[in-house]
């Protein structure tokens, strides 16, 4: 999986939201600020929102909230940011072979001597959540439902102690799943 912050960064790169807004006819000049209509309270009679060439994000008076790239994407198409970022990818073709997988972010820096001191916790639930959306299509709902809430029970609430036995349960159950693919 991709590191998320360096992937936001790198799509910045190709594409920014007054593109966006250009395309969209909502942005008329290139300056460096300009005031818009709000994109999501309606027309008003008076142009609430500026967009920010320097921060390449709008700001709205009424909503009294900030959109950037990915945001407004996911509010304007009712998408996840997942979503935005596969078609922000796709539409301008944006190619991400570049950005750092998040493995390699997680120990990025670290050389020569120095000892590498990786979270196994991480590690172990990037690996997971990784697997989970490989077997989403081709299980049950009702299993990966289970499996999913495991996970989320494990990322978040489950103290360091706990977490061996935990995970290893876990574990168990996506290896029996994982034979139930395989076999049928």
């Amino acid at each position: 999986m991709k590191d998320l912050q360096s992937l936001k960064e790198h799509i910045k790169k190709y594409v920014t939201l007054g593109d966006l807004l250009r395309n969209e006819g909502k942005l008329l000049y290139n300056l460096d600020e300009e005031q818009i209509h709000c994109p999501f309270h309606g027309e008003d009679r008076r142009k609430s929102a500026r967009y920010y060439k320097s921060t390449d994000d709008i700001y709205c008076w009424k909503c009294k909230k900030i959109w950037d790239i990915f945001s407004y994407l996911q509010q304007s198409k009712g998408i996840s940011l997942g979503e935005a970022i596969n078609s922000l990818v796709q539409t301008y073709r944006i190619d991400i072979s570049s950005v750092p997988e998040q493995m390699e972010v997680l120990i990025k820096g670290v050389t020569g001597t120095q000892r590498i001191e990786i979270d196994r916790k991480k590690v172990f639930l990037m690996q997971v959540y990784d697997y989970l959306i490989g077997i989403r299509d081709k299980v049950d709902f009702e299993k990966f439902r289970k499996l999913a809430f495991s996970y989320m029970i494990l990322k978040c609430s489950i103290t360091d102690e706990k977490f061996t036995e935990a995970s290893g349960k876990l574990n168990e159950a996506l290896i029996r799943v994982t034979k139930e693919i395989n076999n049928g």
